[in-house]
């Protein structure tokens, strides 16, 4: 099985419009490059926010700052330029009565993500909140039928921009795509985790349907 780095997801949907493939992803780009990595992305991005086994995150415990402002800030594991990664981008109180949203620091070094209680319209939560999370994981983090998906799929997306269709083909490998991945979150998933509003959603969910048309 060959792994699917970006740069050859990046070559798949160049391919996938009859265009040379390409050997880095470094330096200045050709524009069909630079437009198919953002497609990836775009689609990357939209794909995790549905939240799936591997980009979930279950009882987080998240205790206040102990210095002023006083945030509660969410975790993170490492820092790209200002950006914490991962990328927070969904969060649910464990209390069924709370509502969090998230913020994110418009100055200072790396900009944090705080939460923001929407019921009392305050950013100082005072104690210790316990919450699942949906994280953004760059692409080369997700399991190989995460990756293959999202590659089929902005093949897709690639065609459909350059040409206004995309071929029967591509779609037939789209749909075997998100089948494969459909199995393994499958047999991964922990369907007890469902005890949650978000996460019954998530498993409900087929993003073939929600990328197709």
């Amino acid at each position: 099985m060959i792994d699917i780095t970006e740069l050859n997801a990046v070559n798949m949907m160049l391919e996938s419009v009859g265009e040379t493939k390409v050997t880095s992803l470094s330096g200045t780009l050709p524009t069909d490059v630079s437009n198919a990595q953002s497609i990836l992305s775009e689609v990357n991005a939209e794909f995790q926010m549905q939240g799936w086994s591997f980009n979930r995150r279950i009882k987080v415990s998240i205790a206040p700052d102990g210095s002023s402002p006083y945030r509660t800030y969410l975790p993170y594991s490492s820092t790209s330029g200002d950006q914490v990664l991962p990328v927070p981008l969904m969060v649910t109180s464990r209390e069924r009565s709370k509502k969090y949203g998230i913020r994110r620091e418009t100055t200072g070094t790396p900009k944090k993500w705080y939460l923001y209680d929407i019921n009392e319209d305050t950013d100082a939560l005072g104690k210790t909140i316990e919450v699942d999370m949906v994280v953004g994981l760059q692409f080369e983090e997700l399991p190989h039928p995460a990756r293959n998906y999202v590659a089929r799929s902005a093949s897709r997306l690639f065609a459909e921009r350059m040409f206004g269709e995309a071929s029967s083909m591509l779609r037939q490998d789209e749909a075997k795509a998100y089948a494969a991945f459909d199995r393994y979150e499958t047999e991964t998933m922990d369907y007890r985790m469902s005890d949650t509003g978000s996460v019954d959603r998530a498993i409900r969910r087929s993003p073939y349907e929600d990328y197709r048309s």
